[in-house]
């Protein structure tokens, strides 16, 4: 017997007789019998997530298995029942409704198998029937040939891309799984997914990049360097990469990456990465044509014609895939598109001649395992892409693919965030991208990414297109050549993107969305070809013009413009070279151009291709009647403009031939011809529709270079401004008259000082037409951080009512709502509120958009008053910046006479000195009326003299002898001090001070304090100056302190009073989780009403008792909330004796609640206190009182004071039952209620502004 076939028979039996132990085992059970018996290792299958992978049923309902083969080929189903049921439900009863039409005919399975672990039954697929072909009914008494047939049947398949001749009678016999079938495209994400398990193993795009990786570290070796790679990496990583903020999660399961991270590694790997997908991506759009039946688009026919020139019969060597692809793609180049395979930075692969030669002869003389290994694994994923069927598909394949490889981290860290479909079509219906005319209009995506807008846009112009398909005015036999020439050069539907990678996947994209059309035009006429997608790499925000990157020459009469272009190639001095040429004016060609400005564009195009034809054949001249023989196709005047070309066209020539002599490389041709096309599009061309979604990278970011350059050309930017500011106005200069731009951007234009300028320049300029502001309501996913969608219109603004939307919460179908009620002037829903804003009323100020109602009582509000909060402030100033929160901020642990025991938050535990620290709060501790400390200090290294209101950095020699402890701390840490802010604080002889020496004088003083972040006014009072806070980010505080004369209490209850809170929600920027900002930009707008009258000071005066009110019961509930400390220590003269209960919990508790068992008091699993000394019920209740609600760390030591008397211990809790009592009966919140009575009227607010002020406080 064949040993394999023993061990499979053994297996099965092992599997039958575990399941009889137990036959109501279910099916998952049943499984890992089968896994546990080495069925699957037996038929060389590797592991669950490799070969062999789960097909989901129903939620809740169990799974199937599927075993494939390395190219995703399934070769069977493993439908596994429970062995109990078959008496109810047979087994042979799943075949055809669950098997079949579930799993076996829509995965393309060879075979389907039905089994409980005690019976086994194998079908084979035949068209689209299941035949029975082998039957066992106890597997415990199997025989060695049913054993032989399953192992023959089932076992996995082996490729050897060695042997084509073998490997193509292989892939013949697969029937394709069509990409129509969801869970076919499921599988095909898998396999191109970048995704390693922990066990190794790698997906086959994962495999790709790995070798890709060594290949690049062979080509760079010294003695046989790769310029062009050189070149295009270090030009790819000064002018496009991107280091993310933090390496995505699922980057860090990537052992290859991992192994040595640095930098550097980094960067080669995301270049890698990066070639990777424009290499599957060209694979897949040749086989996407190939599948839809293409003419002369087979890249399997060019592969094999490669290989047998090559090798004949002779088996293969691995060197000969990558050669075979490039070969391929030259091939796709001619006869497909010519942009799309032109060379750029990411064919540097193609080098690897340098390593191995050019033939299968040099291949054996120089063997190169890393090009070796580099031909396997994309062998590996050509092959893999013959078992998927491309026809009919219409999803976006690659743009998911894309989606996968930019995760939402590494996309936030690029500053690019996905764009929804429904908010694509919301904004191409905003701007009105719809109908016949769109045939005759352009339309611009300058940040085109990956093309999502691209692709949609290109949907609805060829639904367009299609209606006139058999129109009577039109020529059929050249209808769809007409009309696609037409789309891509006298373009229609434009993009722009800085990204060479996201260009190439944006073309693919508009390639395969326009296949089925091709493959008319190819019908039509066999050799039309598309020469250039109108998809190009620029920076979109650079006007040439006003740079002088493309300057007119000083002689006007020239009628010439000069383009300057770096070359990813290197010179000897490390800088590189840049190239500099002339092209003709609009202004120049303009007569024999008919007038036609995209006849300019096709002239140029015209000539840069016969540019590259030239270069490719080593020709660096051309002639008046080749230039002239390209035109007269498309072009009147041919020859007069060839005549006018010609110069133009040698001179490039020649440059070209210098770099190739110089540098030995002339490539890279296509950058040329993208810079001079794009330079063109951006500077000589407007749009009647400009869409996208900008990117959001603030300008600290950028290179001083561009932030230079964006500051001289444009007008709206200003302070550090995010850079879709410049993207929008240079969208609204793109426009036609009445063109439209729709963009999805983050909010903030609308309230930021960096937005003031474009804010001014949109309100006067342009008109409106829809704001649509999805605040923090995260309505779509991903999509970007609070997030707006303006629909602008070149039309003056007179009279202009924009619609606007104010989404309150995310609901279904909310764009298509919104779509469906826009011409409203009014519409509430509890999703969103739509209205009409007159447009006059905005200006460079803040844009304050609200409801008619809402309006009127907010200018009420500002009418009322005369000051604003800061106009009566001194100060209003920002918490503490250490820089090393984690060694500055502690917790107490015990204390001595002078000393105490803290913990950081690096959980290590010191002793300090008690006089060196100060009680801290953060944000979140700072209340209404109040605050909740929780037992949070700062280490404060500063003398502080309050008269002078001055705090001096203690010396290194005031602190070993005033706090040696402290001194001993600091020097524990001296390194991470010092290695601050990248290390400047090294050479400083202060580095134990804080980071920033803002404020930290300030907070001994009385001061109103706020969080920076908060749902609602959190103002309280610090009537002693006992508090500091923290500062900087969003999880601060601000402290106001108030010119003499002014009563901070009376001040305080405006403040928290909801006339305040209405106003600043209306002016102040929202964040996740609906907190809004309460920074001093915002909260020194507030509106103060100061007493002019006695009516209104006598208002005054109740609001202020109210507040002293609020403060003292305020005093009562932390007093209440931090039993019994407060009590003990006013009762501590009358306590004849007490103890010190100490315990250390051993777990966190966020508010804890404990309970008496017996004689302890349990705080949780790991908690419970037992001590003789609580020794009686009314002690265990005090101790339980003073734990409750209580906030405890890990390896905190709770400290709690108990009396040894009953009667003492009766004496606190009853004051602490009627300070309890105190708060019930006169409620803080009915006092508050009472303080916005005052309020309302102090401000001259009646009843229906009040109405609107808490219907709008209830929904914000």
């Amino acid at each position: 017997m064949d040993p394999e076939v023993e061990k499979l028979k053994n297996a099965l039996i092992s599997t039958s007789k575990e399941v009889k132990k137990n036959l109501d085992m279910y099916e998952g059970a049943v499984y890992s019998c089968f896994d546990n018996s080495n069925f699957f290792k037996n038929l060389g299958y590797r592991a669950y997530g490799i070969d062999i992978r789960v097909q989901e049923r129903e939620k809740g309902k169990a799974a199937d298995y599927e075993c494939l083969d390395d190219i995703e080929q399934s070769i069977f189903i493993l439908e596994v029942k429970r062995p109990s049921d078959d008496k109810i439900h047979p087994l042979i009863s799943y075949k055809d409704k669950q098997l079949k039409e579930k799993y076996v005919l829509p995965r393309r399975s060879k075979y389907g198998v039905l089994t409980n672990g005690i019976k086994f039954y194998v079908f084979e697929r035949k068209d689209s029937k299941l035949i029975e072909i082998i039957k066992v009914e106890d597997l415990e008494s199997i025989t060695t040939e049913d054993a032989k047939s399953i192992y023959y049947c089932l076992r996995k398949p082996k490729y050897e891309y060695t042997n084509l001749k073998r490997t193509l009678e292989q892939i013949k016999e697969i029937e394709p799984k069509p990409l129509t079938d969801e869970e076919n495209r499921k599988l095909f994400y898998e396999v191109f997914k970048l995704r390693q398990t922990e066990s190794g193993f790698a997906t086959k795009f994962t495999r790709l990049v790995y070798e890709l990786m060594s290949l690049f570290d062979e080509l760079l070796r010294n003695d046989k360097k790769s310029e062009f790679l050189d070149g295009a990496y270090r030009f790819w990583k000064q002018a496009y990469a991107h280091k993310p903020s933090k390496i995505p999660e699922s980057w860090r399961k990537l052992q290859y990456l991992m192994a040595k991270l640095n930098e550097e590694q980094l960067y080669k790997f995301m270049f890698c990465l990066e070639t990777a997908h424009s290499i599957v991506a060209k694979l897949i759009l040749a086989k996407v044509c190939e599948d839809n039946e293409l003419k002369g688009v087979n890249a399997l026919e060019k592969l094999k014609l490669y290989m047998s020139l090559e090798f004949g019969d002779k088996a293969i060597n691995y060197v000969a895939y990558p050669f075979a692809i490039k070969k391929t793609f030259d091939v796709l180049r001619n006869s497909l598109v010519e942009s799309l395979f032109e060379d750029d930075i990411f064919n540097w692969w193609t080098d690897i001649d340098m390593l191995v030669g050019k033939t299968h002869h040099e291949w054996k003389q120089k063997p190169n395992l890393a090009v070796e290994n580099f031909g396997r694994a994309l062998a590996s994923i050509f092959f893999t892409l013959r078992t998927f069927d491309f026809s009919g598909m219409r999803e976006d394949l690659l743009g998911e693919l894309y989606q996968q490889y930019f995760d939402p981290e590494t996309r936030k860290a690029l500053g690019e965030f996905y764009t929804p479909i429904e908010v694509v079509d919301y904004i191409l219906d905003a701007v009105d991208y719809k109908g016949e005319k769109i045939l005759n209009q352009r339309l611009l995506d300058p940040a085109c990414g990956s093309g999502t807008f691209i692709v949609e846009a290109l949907k609805r112009y060829l639904k367009e297109a299609e209606k006139y398909e058999n129109s009577d005015n039109i020529i059929h036999a050249s209808y769809w050549c007409s009309k696609l020439e037409e789309l891509c050069e006298k373009p229609k539907i434009i993009g722009f993107d800085i990204n060479p990678f996201a260009c190439l996947m944006a073309q693919i994209r508009f390639m395969i969305e326009i296949i089925p059309y091709y493959k008319k035009a190819k019908e039509e006429y066999p050799d039309f070809t598309l020469t250039t997608i109108p998809i190009f790499r620029t920076d979109s925000l650079e006007i040439e013009t006003k740079t002088g990157r493309m300057q007119r020459q000083l002689h006007e009469a020239s009628g010439d413009i000069q383009f300057s272009m770096k070359l990813p190639i290197l010179k000897e001095e490390g800088e590189f070279h840049t190239i500099e040429f002339l092209i003709p004016l609009w202004e120049k060609l303009k007569i024999p151009l008919q007038g036609n400005k995209d006849n300019y564009f096709i002239l140029l195009k015209l000539t840069f291709e016969r540019i590259k034809e030239n270069a490719r054949d080593d020709k660096y001249e051309t002639s008046v009647e080749e230039l002239k023989r390209d035109f007269e196709p498309k072009l009147s005047n041919a020859e007069t403009l060839a005549s006018m070309m010609l110069d133009y066209a040698n001179n490039i020539l020649a440059q070209i031939k210098d770099l190739k002599y110089r540098y030995g490389d002339g490539r890279l041709v296509k950058s040329l011809e993208d810079l001079v096309l794009a330079g063109i599009l951006k500077n000589f061309f407007l749009y009647d529709y400009v869409v996208g979604n900008p990117p959001y990278v603030r300008v600290q970011t950028l290179a001083p270079e561009s932030k230079k350059r964006y500051n001289e050309i444009y007008e709206t930017v200003t302070g550090n401004y995010d850079i879709y500011i410049p993207f929008i106005e240079r969208g609204l200069l793109w426009l036609n008259k009445s063109g439209r731009l729709g963009y999805i951007n983050p909010n903030q234009f609308m309230i930021a000082n960096y937005g003031q300028l474009l804010r001014e320049f949109i309100s006067k300029k342009y008109q409106i037409k829809q704001l649509l502001n999805f605040g923090d309501t995260q309505v779509f996913a991903d999509a970007t951080n609070y997030p707006c969608i303006p629909i602008i219109e070149n039309s003056l603004p007179e009279k202009n009512n924009i619609k606007c939307v104010r989404v309150i919460q995310p609901m279904d179908n909310l764009l298509g709502d919104i779509q469906k009620h826009i011409s409203d002037r009014f519409y509430a829903t509890q999703g969103y509120i739509l209205f009409e804003y007159p447009q006059e009323k905005l200006s460079r100020e803040t844009w304050k958009l609200m409801p008619e109602i809402e309006k009127e009582v907010f200018e009420k509000i500002e009418k009322a008053c005369e000051k604003r909060l800061g106009d009566i402030v001194s100060r209003i100033f920002q918490g503490l910046v250490t820089g090393a929160d984690p060694i500055f901020f502690v917790r107490i642990l015990s204390e001595s006479k002078n000393t105490t025991r803290i913990k950081n938050m690096l959980n290590n535990e010191h002793e300090i000195e008690k006089k060196i620290i100060r009680p801290l709060l953060k944000g979140q501790d700072i209340r209404r009326y109040g605050v909740k400390w929780e037992n949070l200090w700062i280490i404060y290294p500063y003398l502080l003299e309050k008269e002078k209101n001055k705090a001096t950095l203690y010396s290194i020699e005031e602190l070993k002898n005033q706090f040696p402890k402290t001194w001993q701390y600091f020097l524990h840490y001296e390194e991470n001090l010092k290695c601050r802010e990248g290390g400047k604080w090294k050479i400083r002889k202060d580095w134990y001070a804080y980071g920033r020496r803002q404020n930290i004088e300030m907070f001994e003083r009385k001061k109103i304090m706020t969080q920076v972040l908060a749902n609602k006014n959190s103002f309280t009072l610090d009537e002693e100056g006992i508090y500091y806070f923290v500062g900087g980010g969003n999880a601060g505080g601000y402290g106001i302190i108030l010119k003499e004369g002014y009563n901070y209490h009376y001040i305080l209850g405006l403040l928290n009073s909801n006339v305040l809170e209405f106003y600043l929600k209306n002016i102040s920027t929202i964040f996740r989780g609906r907190f809004y900002s309460y920074g001093r930009r915002f909260i020194e707008k507030l509106p103060i009403k100061l007493p002019k009258n006695k009516k209104e000071q006598k208002i005054a005066k109740e609001i202020t008792k109210k507040v002293d009110l609020i403060l003292k019961q305020s005093k009562i509930r932390q007093k209440v909330e931090n039993f019994p400390d407060p009590y003990f220590d006013e009762l501590k003269d009358q306590i004849e004796e007490w103890d010190e209960i100490t315990y250390r919990v051993k777990a966190s508790y966020k508010s804890a609640n404990p309970i008496i068992e017996g004689n302890k008091i349990v705080l949780g699993k790991k908690d419970s206190i037992e001590d003789i000394r609580i020794n009686s019920k009314i002690k265990r209740e005090y101790v339980l009182e003073s734990l409750k609600g209580k906030k405890f760390s890990k390896d905190q030591e709770i400290k709690i004071l108990l009396p040894r008397s009953d009667k003492d211990m009766e004496t606190i809790l009853k004051q602490h039952k009627e300070d309890k009592k105190r708060l019930e009966k006169i409620p803080i919140s009915e006092l508050e209620d009472e303080i916005n009575d005052l309020v309302y009227e102090l401000y001259g607010l009646d009843e229906e502004d009040r109405k609107v002020i808490e219907e709008f406080l209830e929904r914000f």
